[in-house]
């Protein structure tokens, strides 16, 4: 039966300067490959996610304490968007639309990053994605592995 599963994989991609900035659309680029010819099911993206994760972390001589504050960017259940098509050959490109994530840019309470001589504010970007496939109506789904993309700034 694993066998006869179609397989996926997902690559985020932010630009070379991953700079966010408030009320302003993330610039994400979401790429999903099959790595093995589909054959006669279909694989999906089912749902995605995007979580902020922020990072303070405070030094004072040989101590240190990080605190951690995330935010829900933006969260889409119940999609069934194809990835390519059933004669694609294995590991063709289909690039995610972005009108998905477009409209919902990081929210304007997020500080800006930081760096002072021992205070550090950062930033990751976490991506998660739930891929299906079989036959519409019959759609069994997982959840890949979350991505993990560091924010250079955000202002």
């Amino acid at each position: 039966m694993l066998d006869t599963m179609p397989r996926g994989e997902v690559d985020a991609r932010l630009p070379s300067q991953a700079i966010l900035t408030c009320n302003k659309p993330i610039p994400l680029r979401l790429i999903m490959r099959n790595l093995k010819p589909l054959g006669k099911q279909q694989l999906y993206l089912m749902f995605l996610q995007m979580n902020l994760i922020g990072s303070t972390e405070v030094r004072a001589l040989d101590v240190k304490r990080v605190e951690t504050s995330s935010w829900v960017i933006m969260r889409v259940n119940g999609l069934a968007v194809p990835i390519g098509t059933l004669g694609d050959d294995m590991r063709t490109e289909t690039v995610v639309d972005k009108r998905l994530w477009d409209k919902t840019p990081p929210p304007n309470t997020v500080a800006p990053s930081f760096r002072a001589c021992n205070l550090t504010r950062s930033y990751e970007l976490e991506i998660r994605v739930g891929l299906g496939y079989g036959a519409p109506g019959n759609i069994q789904v997982c959840q890949v592995p979350s991505h993990w993309l560091e924010v250079i700034y955000i202002y």
